[in-house]
Formats: structure tokens, sequence, C-alpha cells
């Protein structure tokens, strides 16, 4: 039997990774339903596991080379985004009529997706931060609370906006309502735009035409230097002029790329 190939992994755990084994799983990914790979840590935590390779790399793995030069990167997620669309399908909201209430058995039951049941513990403790909950018995229903997911989401919002002014002058200096259009193209990635994202913009004044077209996926950029006098020996007239400051103007309009725009989701 061929030994297993390795395979480098960080993520918040410490444990080796053979002890992983047993805690992959499967879910659907919120905004596109499409099958992705998730890890539970050694701490109980969610995390989405999202996968890079970069041409002819390699690992070096104490006395060994590992071909394989690709990264997976585990990141905790917040387990409400991935279980929000499953409550919106099964409430069967229709007009005026709230829908229905669940019980957990329902909510984590997705067929071809036992994964959903290690998130049981979690949807316990937090379920009814986005949901009413009716108690018959002793048996605990919910359903869906737009209101209260709409609080949930802007919470989020302003939290992710503190972070990342503490976290950078870059993100300080802008104006809230680019820090707002930057935060809700953040949360884009685990939100559909409709039902969740457009009363987010409502609430907060943005423009969804302007967020579909707004460049969020890049980390703001220094502000120009102030201009300097430039002394009469080296100053440049004609084609030279404008090449230098082309030049110039591309350097100082340079982005970061975030982090996820390096990574891919693993099936």
């Amino acid at each position: 039997m061929a030994a297993s190939e390795a395979r480098v992994l960080i993520t918040h755990c410490d444990e080796d990774t053979s002890a992983f084994q047993r805690h992959f799983l499967h879910l659907r990914n919120p905004v596109s339903g499409k099958q992705a790979c998730y890890v539970v840590g050694c701490d109980g935590r969610l995390q989405e596991l999202n996968w890079s390779k970069q041409r002819h790399t390699a690992w070096f793995i104490e006395n060994s080379v590992c071909a394989d030069g690709s990264l997976y990167l585990a990141t905790p997620v917040d387990p409400l985004f991935v279980i929000l669309p499953i409550l919106e399908q099964l409430r069967m909201k229709k007009g005026d009529d709230m829908g229905k209430f669940r019980s957990l058995d329902d909510i984590v039951s997705v067929d071809g997706y036992p994964g959903y049941e290690c998130l049981r513990p979690y949807l316990q403790r937090s379920l009814g931060i986005i949901c009413e909950s009716r108690e018959v018995g002793e048996d605990m229903f919910y359903r869906l609370d737009d209101s209260k997911v709409l609080a949930w989401l802007l919470c989020k919002v302003a939290k992710l906006s503190e972070a990342l002014k503490s976290s950078s002058g870059l993100f300080s200096g802008l104006h809230p309502n680019e820090l707002n259009v930057y935060v809700i193209k953040l949360l884009g990635e685990y939100l559909k735009m409709d039902p969740w994202v457009s009363p987010i913009c409502k609430h907060l004044g943005v423009d969804t035409d302007a967020l579909k077209t707004a460049r969020a996926s890049f980390v703001p950029c220094m502000p120009a230097p102030s201009k300097t006098p430039e002394s009469k020996g080296n100053k440049l007239n004609g084609p030279a002029a404008k090449k230098a400051a082309l030049s110039k103007n591309s350097k100082l309009s340079g982005a970061s790329p975030k982090i996820t725009s390096f990574f891919s989701k693993p099936r």
C-alpha cells in the first residue's frame, strides 16, 4: 500500500494533521450552493478550507521534500453563515405567511451532506440569534426571523469595520460609506444579494449598483506623498515628462489584493 502524500495545512489547531482526518467535512457553499470543504478544529470551531497552488513550488518538511507545493489554509467562519440558506429554504415563506417552524433535526438533515450534524452543538446555542424559537414539550423549534438576521448582519458590519480600522491606518482614512461598501463586499462572499445584502445596503444607505462595481477586493492604497518642488535642472518636458508621470501614477495607484484572492475552495 502506497504511503499517503504529505500536505501543508495552516490552521488554528496545534494538533497533528493526522488528528484532523475525522474532522474534515463537506457543506454547501452559502452563496453558490456547491459542495465546499470545511474542517472542525480541536477547539470545536468551524473553519473553511481554502487552497492555493503556485507554479514551481515545493515544501521542505523535516528531512524530506513534498513535491506538492500547494497550501491549505483553514480560517474560522461563523456557522450561522453556512446554515442561513438552509433555514431560508426550510421555512417556506410565502407572502405574508412567515413560514414554518423546524426542529434542529430537520435543520441539520441535509441530503448528501451528513457533515451538518457536526454543527448541532453550536446551533443549539446560537440559532436564537437569527431565529424565532418555540418550545413544545421538551423540543425546540426554530423559524428564521428577517429582523433578527438584519440586526445580526449589521452587528457583523460594525465589528468588521472596527477591526479593519484598528488593524490598518489605510482603512481609518476611508469615508464611512466607502468602508461600508468594502465590508459589505467582504460579507458578500457568504451572503446572497437577495434577500440579505440588499437590506443591509438599504439600512446603511449604500447604493447596490455602486456595490456591484466597487473594487472592494483590493486593500486601499497608501495616499500619495505630498508634492515636492522640482529643481529646474531635473525638470522634464514633452514625452519624457509624460512617461515619468505615468510611471509614478502606476506605482501610487497599486493596491494589494486581499488574501482570499490567492485561494480557491477545495471540493
